[in-house]
């Protein structure tokens, strides 16, 4: 800009320039100013346009297709990290990729299980979920290949991963999260108390509900200053049909009466994917699930619930494919798979592929599309950072798209 405005006033003081021309070209740079700044102050974003997608790479390549499937992306110093695998298939044991947008390549990571084992894969059947604590990185273990006698959590303080093999018949530990000062996790299990709290960082737990076993939890959740465990219908032996929350109230969680979900007949419907807090409101995908968990789908919805009321459809999704969301700096962000599939589905992909809209918004009633892109395969995990949006399928392939920056706030995050 600068450049080109001193080339225009040079000419401007050329003798044969006319003051209409003169005229014409203070107007032009007058307009240029006004151009740059309402760039550098946008207020809202434009319509999106089909972008290019960056292929970043494949790492999971070598794994079955439905192991393949990346279920997260999260993002912790700099790095993204790769959710992926099959509990339902049993594949396994793991390794831990990232992809570190600095450096432009994917690096795995190994787990520290003892003296004589200081650098083992996960022996997880997948990595459904990272959840960040205070600063570290954890992964709920969902499915041990150990004996189920014990289950596990993996933590990374920044000096690599930790397995902690504390969790006394945890079959399936879907969910951790940390509240004044204690660690909480949610397990799916045949033979634990399915809610569990450590006030010495997971070496030891407490049962911290009353009801019995056999029971899936697969979330926690804060909202509003308390914490929140979601009873979800994931074993097709279960008898409810939808979510039932548990508010903890020291030193047990108790049943309430709110709502994730309203009643869809008898189809099982159940929160599996990170509900993600934003402002007052948590935001959460339901899957739907026929007489077997191997058939699976994401309700073409997303939901909404807030400390005084029930969980309720963002209209602006109805009828979309919603399949993941990130909350940052002040922006909620939702990737649009465009198109239904088969959370287990073990067959390719549409030859036509998938063309995904990421969609953003800062109060959840307007909002608009930040990039539009096409895929080959599902787009099924979203996460941002500097000014990207990064995408992974169901084949394993993760995408970097520019979001349109010149519109949207420079997203940064560190964990």
């Amino acid at each position: 800009m600068c450049a080109s405005k001193r080339r225009c006033l040079a000419r401007a003081s050329f003798p044969l320039l006319t003051a209409f021309g003169l005229a014409l070209v203070l107007l032009l740079v007058l307009m240029g100013v006004t151009a740059g700044a309402a760039r550098r102050s946008p207020s809202v974003p434009r319509s999106a346009e089909q972008a290019a997608s960056t292929w970043l790479g494949n790492p999971v390549a070598g794994e079955p297709y439905t192991a393949r499937h990346i279920w997260d992306l999260q993002v912790w110093r700099g790095r993204v990290y790769l959710g992926y695998g099959d509990w339902i298939g049993n594949s396994g044991p793991l390794d831990i990729w990232y992809y570190t947008p600095a450096v432009g390549c994917f690096v795995s990571e190994t787990v520290y299980v003892s003296a004589t084992l200081p650098a083992a894969r996960l022996n997880e059947e997948a990595i459904h979920r990272y959840v960040v604590i205070d600063g570290d990185l954890y992964i709920p273990g969902t499915d041990p290949k150990d004996s189920w006698e014990w289950g596990n959590f993996y933590r990374n303080d920044g000096s690599g991963w930790g397995q902690y093999r504390t969790i006394l018949n945890g079959v399936h530990t879907f969910d951790l999260a940390g509240y004044n000062d204690d660690l909480f996790a949610a397990i799916g299990t045949d033979g634990t108390e399915p809610l569990l709290r450590s006030s010495n960082e997971g070496l030891t737990w407490t049962v911290a509900i009353s009801e019995g076993s056999d029971i899936f939890f697969t979330n926690l959740y804060e909202l509003d200053g308390m914490l929140f465990a979601v009873k979800s219908p994931v074993s097709p032996a279960d008898v409810y049909t939808k979510p039932v929350v548990y508010c903890y109230q020291p030193p047990w969680f108790i049943t309430t009466t709110i709502q994730l979900v309203g009643d869809r007949s008898a189809i099982p419907i159940f929160v599996y994917d990170d509900m993600v807090t934003f402002k007052d409101t948590v935001l959460y995908i339901p899957w739907s699930r026929e007489t077997n968990i191997l058939h699976t789908w994401p309700l073409t919805a997303l939901y909404a619930i807030g400390p005084e009321r029930d969980g309720q459809p963002v209209l602006f999704f109805e009828g979309k494919h919603p399949r993941d969301i990130v909350a940052v700096d002040g922006w909620i962000y939702v990737l649009d798979a465009g198109g239904p599939r088969d959370v287990w589905d073990a067959e390719p992909p549409d030859p036509a592929g998938y063309t995904a809209t990421i969609y953003a918004s800062r109060d959840l009633v307007t909002w608009v599309p930040a990039v539009t892109a096409h895929f080959t395969d599902t787009p099924n995990a979203l996460e941002m950072l500097d000014g990207f949006a990064y995408v992974g399928t169901y084949s394993g392939d993760v995408y970097a798209l520019p979001l349109l920056s010149v519109y949207l706030p420079l997203v940064v995050r560190d964990g």
